[in-house]
């Protein structure tokens, strides 16, 4: 599955506006531990394989975010829309 960024920075804050947990259950992921910040490593289990492992909010939001152990991509903006083309 192909990732990209939102085109704009209007689409990046409408992002950003939603709040983190709900965005990782979006992603797939159910945190287990209260937000640290964008950049920070954040506990949380993974729903299709059920482990838990650790990952950045960030790369969730940008699309690079995958699963250390089923290696599933986790991604908000693969859910949300569909790449432009």
């Amino acid at each position: 599955m192909a990732t990209w960024a939102p085109t704009s920075v209007d689409e990046h804050r409408a992002i950003l506006l939603r709040k983190p947990e709900t965005l990782m259950l979006e992603a797939d992921l159910v945190a287990v531990d209260p937000f640290p910040g964008p950049g920070e490593p954040w506990a949380a289990r993974c729903r299709p394989c059920g482990k838990l492992s650790r990952f950045v909010f960030s790369e969730v939001i940008e699309g690079t975010s995958r699963c250390p152990v089923c290696r599933r991509p986790h991604s908000v903006l693969a859910r949300d829309q569909e790449p432009p083309g």
